[in-house]
């Protein structure tokens, strides 16, 4: 047993090894530096508008709606199992 385990251990070691040579190599071998990429054109679109802020506190007001009904009726149902099995 200790010798299997001895023996994953040293080949997990290489492998590492290994790996963080080949890819230390092709990294730093490679003279293409990278070149920052320019934002796509349609950025504007995702600027924030009044009218999309509007939009999304319309969204996550009619969630917490939903949550706070979601709420009411576990709790309701909380109670109608707690004076049912009672």
């Amino acid at each position: 047993m200790f010798v299997m385990v001895t023996g994953i251990g040293i080949i997990g070691a290489l492998a590492s090894i290994f790996a963080s040579l080949l890819v230390g190599a092709s990294s730093s071998g490679s003279e293409e530096q990278a070149t920052p990429v320019a934002a796509p054109s349609s950025a504007v679109e995702y600027e924030p508008t009044k009218a999309g802020l509007e939009s999304s506190a319309t969204e996550i007001a009619s969630i917490r709606q939903l949550l706070e009904d979601q709420e009411k009726t576990s709790l309701a149902l909380r109670e109608n199992w707690n004076t049912s099995s009672s």
